[in-house]
């Protein structure tokens, strides 16, 4: 009697997704000074959703000398782009991590930012169900990110990079404009304005998919963001967050 499985049992049990459910995945999207990154963090962790910033997990992989490791070091090494194919895997190794520890919502930053990547995330992994567009003006991200020492120099170049973002991301904005399922936020705000905001999107999208009484708001929570380098640049004693952003 033969002990090999069924052809379906078997391409079930190579299927590179092993999540038993789908998550919701929520995408967070912000060019260059748009103060999205420690709020989308807390925001997230805030309400029992999973924040995975892709760029910190490839920089972690990529010193952890695993599968993927050297394609991303040589990537990173030359500044170019890290193709869909490497990043994928590395970002479903997280998920299916959050899933095993019972996150149901999975809030993305740093990918994917243009329409191959959102097709072959979708196609490969899981549907987003929300892009969130967090947005300020030149004036805004040129005070957070350049010290006035550095200004001249520095801030036609930073303008560039933020040009080059909005036209990177415009056809990712379009899809889902289209798809009625793009969420706006002001990015002008301060970091606890900027957490409510994305707190409440963040739920409210939630909602649609899982019940709402699976998250909770939870305070007084201590978060601190930084490594070498880094500032403190601001502490909110209405949420009892101490913040720790590096200088960019």
């Amino acid at each position: 009697m033969s002990n090999s499985l069924p052809a379906s049992q078997q391409s079930a049990a190579q299927s590179p997704n092993p999540l038993e459910t789908t998550p919701t995945v929520i995408r967070v999207l912000g060019g260059p000074g748009s103060g999205k990154r420690v709020p989308c963090r807390i925001a997230a962790l805030s309400v029992m959703m999973e924040p995975i910033c892709v760029g910190d997990i490839l920089r972690e992989e990529a010193n952890r000398k695993g599968p993927h490791s050297s394609e991303l070091m040589r990537h990173m090494l030359t500044c170019t782009v890290v193709p869909s194919e490497a990043i994928i895997p590395v970002v479903k190794s997280r998920m299916d991590r959050a899933a095993r520890n019972g996150r149901k919502t999975i809030v993305l930053d740093g990918f994917p930012r243009n329409e191959d990547q959102l097709r072959h995330f979708e196609s490969t992994v899981a549907p987003l169900k929300c892009l969130v567009l967090v947005h300020c003006t030149d004036r805004t991200a040129i005070r957070r990110c350049l010290p006035p020492e550095r200004f001249d120099d520095d801030v036609h170049v930073f303008l560039g990079r933020r040009r080059a973002f909005d036209k990177e991301v415009s056809d990712l904005r379009d899809i889902f404009f289209q798809r009625g399922s793009l969420k706006l936020i002001n990015g002008e705000q301060d970091v606890d304005r900027l957490c409510e905001r994305m707190q409440a999107v963040f739920v409210g999208v939630a909602e649609n998919f899982v019940k709402a009484d699976e998250y909770t708001i939870c305070e007084p929570m201590f978060l601190i963001f930084g490594g070498r380098g880094s500032v403190c640049t601001g502490t909110s004693a209405k949420r009892r967050q101490v913040i720790v952003m590096a200088s960019q």
